[in-house]
């Protein structure tokens, strides 16, 4: 990889942050990378096709650049600039694919200058959190990285996305979403991860991803920040903990993190008990 990545789970890996204006030779990683750029960067861009045809293009603000894995590219960065840069494992997307069409391997074509509003929000709500105290926790990035594997699978694989239409979506049954659920409640204070609640399922992560969100309208990481929340609201109501032992007690790093998301979910900070 070009950078050190600021932090990697299993599946996905991200860099963010300023790149000074450099050079780099062409060169090649296994990983499937996604690129979002941010000002005005002027990177001149080169890259070899999977035809083997070179291609060199300017990439400016705002653009999305999708690079497969082991395929061969350089460029020149002109300018300081703000990048984030998400790496993701093909074996990963490649289960994904699995999931989502019954089929492996899958072919992710190219494309350095995409305009991508859904990327754009993926990366948008990374880099608040990269803003956090906290920082993004584990379930939160492979959440992610199933996002976006599945985009991918649907906008830049070398099949038409209109193939992948029929592809239906049913939601977890009673008694799995109650044994995931009830598996949330009593390790809300552990870092879970999402192998883990998939593992309860008895699926692979992806799969276990979509029929989830299926059936509860909500993803993996939204569910158990919602039930951390309102664990942490009852403790408060309840016991004498402070709120710094309650944001711990329902597995928030750190009390400016519980108290972003009371905030975000219910308009209002965490309350300390009453003396």
């Amino acid at each position: 990889m070009p950078y050190d990545l600021a932090d990697c789970v299993d599946g996905v890996g991200y860099f963010s942050g300023r790149i000074s204006p450099t050079h780099f030779h062409e060169r090649a990683h296994p990983e499937i990378s996604v690129t979002i750029s941010y000002e005005d960067t002027s990177l001149l861009a080169s890259w070899q096709t999977a035809t083997g045809r070179q291609v060199t293009r300017l990439i400016r603000d705002g653009h999305v650049s999708v690079i497969p894995g082991d395929q061969p590219h350089g460029g020149e960065w002109r300018r300081e600039a703000e990048h984030l840069i998400l790496y993701l494992d093909p074996g990963f997307v490649s289960a994904a694919a699995r999931d989502l069409l019954g089929e492996d391997p899958v072919e992710i074509v190219e494309n350095y200058t995409a305009e991508d509003p859904f990327i754009g929000g993926l990366a948008s709500a990374l880099r608040a959190e990269l803003k956090t105290e906290a920082g993004p926790q584990r379930l939160y990035l492979e959440s992610l990285a199933n996002a976006l594997s599945a985009h991918l699978i649907r906008n830049y694989s070398a099949k038409s996305a209109l193939e992948y239409t029929s592809v239906k979506t049913i939601g977890l049954s009673k008694s799995i979403l109650a044994a995931v659920t009830d598996y949330v409640g009593d390790n809300l204070a552990r870092d879970l991860t999402l192998s883990e609640l998939a593992g309860v399922a008895c699926m692979s992560p992806y799969h276990f991803s979509r029929l989830f969100k299926r059936s509860t309208g909500l993803s993996p990481y939204q569910y158990v920040i919602r039930q951390r929340v309102q664990s942490a609201r009852e403790l408060l109501n309840r016991t004498e903990l402070s709120v710094t032992e309650v944001s711990m007690a329902v597995g928030f790093a750190h009390q400016s993190h519980l108290a972003q998301h009371t905030r975000r979910l219910l308009g209002v900070p965490p309350a300390s008990p009453r003396n």
